[in-house]
């Protein structure tokens, strides 16, 4: 009984070991990037494209304010405020 429980048990076991083997390669391989639909692919460069952007912009910005307060230290930075928005007016309505 305990031959044949051994005997099967071993091919779970070379299993198990050849998973680990594969995991432990796969840790030890440099990652690779998923290859993605190019409808996909497009959509995340421009996403990222977006937040490059934006960041640049704060960093100008923050830039701009440093530079501003070197050189004059009194004015508190200016935020821009909206337009202020013009208020809508009710439709009018024709009187016969």
């Amino acid at each position: 009984l305990l031959l044949l429980l051994l005997r099967l048990l071993q091919p779970l076991q070379l299993l198990l070991l050849h998973q680990q083997l594969q995991l432990l390669l796969l840790r030890l391989l440099p990652p690779r990037r998923r290859r993605l639909p190019p409808r996909l692919r497009q959509r995340t460069r421009q996403r990222q494209h977006r937040i490059r952007q934006q960041q640049h912009r704060i960093r100008q910005r923050q830039h701009r304010t440093r530079q501003r307060q070197h050189l004059t230290p009194q004015p508190p930075p200016q935020t821009q405020q909206p337009p202020p928005q013009t208020p809508q007016r009710p439709p009018q309505t024709r009187r016969p």
